[in-house]
């Protein structure tokens, strides 16, 4: 439809801009309704040529295999991806979450409890918080629960709450629990 010539079009305006021909891969995947594969291969294939060391360039191509269908390819490129990005990150996880993969989702998530350790989105805090759980690391999952929470992540509570249900929470997390 027309939509592809306007991106084949915005395409064509700089195709040695970078950020332009991922610009085009982020609107092919977000704004259209099934785009063909072939296009986003195509887009990708450009974005990459016109700046092969960009940072997104891992991210978006996992991107571009999930549209297509290949999550496999999609989690070695996101293997690619800095290891501190939290959009590869949150896409890494889901990936791994569907596949059950705990002790995958706690290493993917290692990274991210760089300094600042409150860096770590919330939301990836309670998914980390979960495979704890699920592997019996009550000590990580009591520590990523709370954090979350006091990050404002409600989700994070049903761990917290079944570590206090346990006992497993420490007398400041379960203060903290309490009070939150």
């Amino acid at each position: 439809g027309r939509w592809l010539s306007e991106l084949r079009r915005l395409s064509d305006l700089s195709p040695e801009d970078g950020w332009l021909q991922r610009l085009t891969v982020i609107i092919a995947l977000d704004c259209a309704t099934n785009p063909p594969s072939e296009l986003l291969v195509q887009l990708i294939s450009r974005a990459a040529q016109a700046q092969p060391d960009s940072a997104d360039l891992p991210w978006l191509r996992a991107r571009v295999y999930l549209a297509t269908g290949d999550q496999d390819a999609a989690l070695q490129s996101l293997n690619q991806a800095d290891p501190t990005d939290p959009r590869a990150a949150r896409l890494a996880v889901a990936l791994l979450e569907k596949r059950a993969e705990p002790a995958a989702i706690l290493d993917r998530l290692e990274p991210l409890h760089g300094e600042p350790d409150r860096a770590m989105p919330a939301d990836l805090r309670c998914v980390e918080a979960k495979a704890a759980l699920e592997l019996g690391q009550g000590a990580r999952a009591a520590r990523e629960a709370i954090r979350g929470m006091l990050q404002g992540q409600e989700a994070c509570r049903e761990v917290a709450a079944s570590l206090a249900a346990q006992g497993a929470l420490s007398a400041e997390q379960q203060r903290w629990f309490d009070g939150l």
